[in-house]
């Protein structure tokens, strides 16, 4: 895998990023730990704005050098008006749970997990570092 690294800010729309994640309910013989998510996207600022219409091409330009076809459309999303947004996926290991393992960190690098919705840090500024698999 790829070891990447962006700034943004949390989307609002479709955030599984708490404690509890989120459980694919359309397979009930699933007994998987559930897996957190969130879309990543720009910050509302220009320079944020102007760095974040790099990644689409970078993106692109990474996938080139992969051998065979690869989809991007579940970890890459171009709004209407151009605007990107990044999914980043995260499924605890074995025996961990996402409470006691997602590596989400406040400024003073204290693991910070959100319990609920309305702790997810939306409209601040966040920085991911992440893995593309493919």
């Amino acid at each position: 895998p790829l070891l990447l690294e962006i700034t943004g800010q949390i989307a609002i729309q479709n955030c599984f990023l708490t404690a509890h994640g989120y459980r694919n309910t359309e397979e009930p013989e699933d007994n998987s730990e559930p897996t957190a998510s969130c879309w990543l996207e720009a910050r509302p600022d220009a320079v944020s704005r102007t760095y974040w219409r790099s990644v689409l091409p970078t993106v692109h330009s990474i996938m080139e050098h992969i051998p065979g076809d690869v989809d991007i459309s579940g970890f890459v999303s171009v709004a209407a008006d151009g605007a990107v947004r990044l999914q980043v996926i995260w499924e605890a290991d074995e025996g961990e749970t996402i409470e006691t393992a997602l590596p989400m960190f406040d400024e003073d690098e204290n693991r910070c997990v959100p319990r609920s919705i309305a702790e997810v840090p939306f409209g601040v500024c966040v920085r991911a570092v992440f893995t593309m698999e493919y």
